[in-house]
């Protein structure tokens, strides 16, 4: 073996050493397993979402005479327009998505419209950070 071998296998072999010894310090710096007494000394955070106020999912309608109509009501030929709030991005105020407001839509034109339905218009109109989507809708 020649010398520059052996320098390199020397420095090779303290390299290794150095890393074990280094992982024993880190291990040795391990907190302890009592984890209330490491969590119970934490402020609690200022806006917790658990204490939140949390967004309903509501459908309103009304029927396009002003008036709200009451489902048991419903006929052919009745006009409704109805709408919900929903977020693009999941708001604090709206946490639903464009597609859970569509499904729960659509279960409120079931409701209103047993026998069916068309859709006449659809539109959305902004509030604060969230939109409206309103359906107006035939009952068939």
């Amino acid at each position: 073996m020649n010398k520059a071998h052996l320098s390199t296998l020397v420095i090779i072999s303290s390299l290794i050493l150095c890393g074990n010894t280094l992982a024993e310090f880190d291990v040795d710096d391990a907190d302890s397993l009592d984890f209330e007494s490491f969590h119970a000394d934490k402020t609690p955070d200022k806006k917790v979402w658990r204490t939140q106020k949390k967004a309903t999912s509501e459908t309103t309608f009304d029927r396009i005479g002003g008036k709200v109509a009451p489902v048991e009501q419903a006929g052919a030929g009745e006009v409704y327009e109805i709408r919900q709030r929903y977020s693009l991005y999941r708001s604090d105020q709206t946490p639903y998505s464009i597609f859970y407001v569509i499904e729960a839509m659509h279960r409120k034109m079931a409701e209103l419209c047993p026998s069916g339905w068309q859709k006449l218009r659809e539109w959305s109109t902004p509030i604060d950070t969230d939109f409206y989507l309103y359906y107006e809708l035939k009952c068939l």
